[in-house]
């Protein structure tokens, strides 16, 4: 195969290096400046030097060959991307791409009930195990930030645990937690009743549904 350079930068990878999360899409695109123009097929793309497939259902080649998508991107996905074409000596600079494990908060409990007096705890769970290590933890009612004092409102385990003890009826209401790890940012909710209001409205409701009856 005969090519003509006409750009010493004959193949220029014009895609940064790239910080996604798990589950994110990745982009790269090639300006290619020999001539003719190789077929789509000649194009090459390669991570970490292993030529990858053009078209499945996670790697997927343009037409042109000038344009590399990576679906629903994972740790594995992680390494250097270039492209080549195939017979020459041509191959382009390197974009790397880092991937970051994607960030999940969820509330152990939805709805918490609990009666005026007694002890509550609040609970959520983070994925990856890493970020009960290294997160930042900030409990919040009714959007206002809570300050744990240690006796009555106290956090622990990483601050992903929030016992609330001789619950009294301002309690009630929406908490969120609000998790910061490796730069990003989710909450999870959960809201706290108090059972005799829960067992109030149920027993009104069984009342309304027996006086229907004919």
């Amino acid at each position: 195969m005969y090519l003509e350079v006409v750009d010493p930068s004959s193949l220029l990878l014009t895609t940064p290096d790239l910080t996604l999360y798990e589950g994110d899409s990745a982009a790269f695109q090639v300006q290619i400046s020999v001539r003719p123009d190789p077929l789509p097929r000649d194009v090459i793309w390669q991570r970490d030097g292993i030529t990858l497939p053009s078209h499945t259902a996670k790697y997927h080649v343009s037409r042109d060959g000038r344009r590399l998508t990576v679906q629903g991107i994972t740790l594995s996905d992680e390494g250097e991307y270039r492209c080549k074409i195939a017979d020459t000596v041509f191959i382009s600079d390197s974009s790397t791409l880092t991937v970051k494990r994607q960030l999940i908060v969820r509330a152990r409990r939805t709805t918490v009930y609990t009666d005026l007096g007694e002890s509550v705890v609040l609970r959520i769970d983070l994925s990856p195990a890493e970020a009960y290590q290294g997160s930042r933890v900030l409990w919040y009612r009714e959007h206002d930030i809570l300050t744990p004092d240690g006796t009555r409102v106290v956090s622990s385990e990483g601050d992903t645990v929030l016992t609330i003890n001789q619950v009294v009826r301002g309690d009630m209401g929406l908490y969120q937690a609000a998790v910061t790890f490796d730069g990003v940012t989710r909450s999870a909710e959960i809201i706290l009743r108090l059972y005799s209001e829960w067992r109030l409205v149920y027993w009104c409701q069984q009342f309304t549904v027996c006086c229907s009856k004919p």
